[in-house]
């Protein structure tokens, strides 16, 4: 059912994604490692030379995250990221003359983007299912900075882009009604390209027929729907430019695009590269019990060491009581979430190399069952409400400040210089006001066309 806000909740909610996107850009720390070094390598090549070998731009992949293959140099990163970069680099470089340094800015707006989008979508998937505004709105706001939300915001990693993606298909599918052709279509294209930007992915695609198969919002008899049809048509479409791009690199069909990194001899196979201890893996990834330096000594929790989901955000474990009144109301949904879940965070414990941010997708599918708790939260009476909300205040200035501790003792990053984007305000303020009138004016355009 559609919600509709009245005026000054709509004020509110854009004022809140007014701040958010003001302190992601602020954040924000141009090229930090090998990492995004890698994807803004492969972007630059693409826009700049028509081709994906990076040769001369290897330096910002810092001899670590590339790929060779005979004499020839290419990122070792899935090719999703860099693809949609691209026009944002595009536009930065346009008009580098006027500052040197103008397409790594640029480039920086689309994980930001990325990371505001992922928070309205949490709180349209929050008012959806609580019909409550104000839960909501809190819900979509802790989730932007007491979660390692606000640090996969300001570089240009996969991981945002990746969560993004899965979660705006999921938002479709909820709110799918039969016979919304047009829906299924543009949820083919977000899991084909989510696919695209982080391989595992994948293994969303069984789940989600299982899920429009079984709520019926999809016939069984697929093959007289032709939104089915076409969206099966976009998604292999969209999901060929891996293999493509990877043949074209490697000369072999394949959808890993580090299989010829030097520096990572297991990630020639997955069964090489899914070797590691799932136990140990899992504790790593959510709780640290086995790491305990990592809890308590901070400077020792940082970079490829950064604590599990639970140390960081300890809020997730009302999310994990939220889930049994998910399980109650909505059970194909909150299996759907179960399934994404454990899904990419087995995949991250086996890994050989296990890093927290390796499972930074699951997260808005382990955080969005709180909202279950802050609605229950909200009714209680007026002693305990007290309690709770202050408790939670209590853990949410905890997680800032850790997330805040991290993200600025990052490589090529340092408490010294907290929010390098400052020097870059004039950015913000002409690309925000561009990006406003665009939208005010099609806006504008469409209620015109709609009324002739």
């Amino acid at each position: 059912m559609k919600q509709n806000l009245q005026k000054n909740q709509h004020i509110l909610l854009w004022a809140c994604l007014f701040f958010v996107s003001f302190i992601f850009f602020i954040s924000s720390a141009y090229i930090t490692n090998s990492n995004d070094g890698s994807h803004f390598a492969l972007t630059s090549a693409l826009v700049r030379d028509g081709s994906i070998e990076i040769s001369n731009y290897k330096s910002y992949v810092q001899e670590m995250d590339y790929a060779i293959k005979g004499s020839r140099i290419f990122s070792d990163r899935v090719p999703g990221t860099a693809f949609l970069a691209m026009p944002f680099f595009f536009v930065g470089d346009a008009f580098s003359f006027l500052q040197d340094n103008l397409s790594i800015v640029t480039t920086l707006f689309l994980p930001q983007l990325a990371g505001l989008l992922l928070i309205y979508l949490i709180f349209k998937l929050s008012l959806y299912y609580s019909k409550n505004f104000n839960v909501s709105l809190i819900s979509a706001m802790l989730f932007a900075f007491t979660t390692l939300t606000w640090f996969e915001s300001t570089h240009l990693f996969s991981h945002i882009l990746s969560s993004v993606t899965a979660v705006g298909a999921v938002y479709i599918a909820f709110t799918l009604k039969k016979g919304e052709s047009k829906r299924i279509i543009l949820i083919a294209a977000l899991l084909a390209l989510s696919s695209i930007i982080e391989i595992q992915n994948i293994l969303f695609v069984p789940a989600f027929l299982l899920y429009l198969f079984s709520t019926k919002k999809v016939s069984w008899k697929f093959w007289k729907d032709k939104g089915f049809l076409f969206g099966t048509i976009v998604f292999v479409a969209i999901y060929s430019i891996l293999i493509g791009y990877n043949y074209v690199a490697f000369d072999e069909w394949t959808i890993k695009s580090n299989k010829y990194n030097p520096n990572f001899t297991e990630e020639q196979a997955f069964s090489s590269s899914l070797s590691g201890n799932p136990v140990t893996g899992l504790d790593h990834l959510f709780t640290n019990i086995s790491e305990s330096r990592i809890i308590s000594d901070w400077a020792y929790g940082i970079r490829h060491n950064s604590p599990g989901y639970l140390v960081i955000s300890p809020l997730l474990f009302l999310s994990l009581f939220g889930f049994i009144y998910f399980f109650k109301k909505n059970r194909a949904e909150a299996f759907l979430f179960t399934y994404i879940i454990l899904a990419i965070s087995l995949i991250g414990a086996f890994h050989k190399t296990v890093i927290t941010r390796h499972i930074f997708t699951v997260l808005p599918f382990l955080w969005f069952p709180i909202i279950f708790m802050l609605r229950k939260i909200s009714k209680m009476g007026k002693i305990m409400k007290y309690i709770w909300f202050t408790s939670i205040i209590g853990i949410s200035i905890y997680s800032v400040t850790r997330i805040f501790y991290i993200m600025n003792h990052y490589w090529e990053r340092s408490m010294s210089d907290p929010f390098p984007f400052v020097r870059e305000l004039h950015i913000y303020i002409i690309f925000y006001s561009v990006l406003a009138i665009l939208y005010f004016g099609c806006r504008v355009l469409w209620q015109r066309l709609k009324t002739k």
